[in-house]
């Protein structure tokens, strides 16, 4: 089940967003999930047998050098989807976006271009490349692939 998150559920925001924090830092990942301050935009995913497994951002508008790639502008732009570490590989990150598609808003999102096993999950999910960009400072820049929904 997906729903908006609520102040009572910022805790447990927390506890996903860190668990994946360490399981990226134990695998050598350098990805570092942002912050979550407040609880707008977000998303919980729940189970009944398991309890909140995941969660999700969704923003109104995608980040201002991504955006020239999409047209028409999608509805909903998908900054970050989490499924806690102890709960991957059990299909429910395939549920979550599922239950994100049903919604019936075109979504966008990025991810690093390196990332070939994300960027296949999302395709065969039906997600359609559009576009690789460049995303960082001056300090350091690396290359984001760029999808869209439908």
């Amino acid at each position: 089940m997906l729903r908006p998150a609520t102040q009572d559920d910022l805790p447990t925001l927390h506890i996903i967003r860190n668990a994946a924090q360490d399981s990226l830092i134990q695998t050598g990942s350098l990805q570092v999930l942002s912050g979550i301050e407040c609880v707008e935009h977000y998303m919980l995913f729940s189970s009944l047998q398991l309890g909140p497994i995941g969660m999700c951002r969704l923003d109104p508008r995608a980040p201002s050098h991504i955006e020239p790639w999409l047209s028409p502008r999608p509805d909903i732009y998908l900054s970050s989807l989490i499924v806690h570490p102890k709960f991957q590989s059990r299909g429910l990150g395939k549920q979550l976006v599922s239950e994100l598609q049903v919604l019936g808003k075109s979504m966008a999102l990025d991810v690093w271009a390196g990332n070939d096993k994300l960027q296949r999950w999302y395709q065969h999910l039906g997600w359609k490349h559009v576009a690789t960009v460049q995303e960082g400072d001056h300090d350091q820049t690396y290359d984001v692939a760029v999808y869209v929904w439908p």
